[in-house]
């Protein structure tokens, strides 16, 4: 099983757990603005936290773990991307998410240092 990782608003996650689906992108922007949902690995994570997220609370955050089977199996397309010149390719999936691909919902919390803690995704076969 192979997962992927995507930093949420906790209301958004909620929102979408009504409906089934999840329809942002990142913060504040919708797939329909994008084109896909912003994804990352474990490694990714941190950076995405402090680059879009940093001024929320940790609270307010949950990471989503992805699993990649399930998005295949429903005919949804995952691309490995480089954009806006960045050295590595983040995972980016082209259509809102079914929150059936969503295998765990994990908090996020504060690192002590006015930052964010990243949870532990060793046990998800985190890409």
């Amino acid at each position: 099983m192979r997962r992927i990782l995507h930093l949420a608003k906790r209301s958004d996650w909620e929102a979408a757990r009504l409906d089934g689906t999840y329809r942002w992108s990142t913060r504040d922007a919708t797939v329909a603005d994008t084109g896909f949902v912003h994804a990352s690995t474990s490694a990714q994570l941190p950076r995405v936290a402090a680059m879009a997220y940093a001024d929320l609370p940790s609270a307010d955050l949950v990471v989503l773990v992805v699993d990649l089977d399930t998005l295949t199996s429903q005919g949804i397309e995952v691309r490995w991307e480089s954009l806006d010149g960045a050295a590595e390719p983040f995972p980016h999936v082209y259509a809102p998410l079914p929150t059936s691909a969503v295998i765990a919902v994990l908090d996020v919390d504060d690192d002590g240092a006015g930052g964010h803690a990243m949870p532990d995704v060793t046990g998800f076969a985190v890409a």
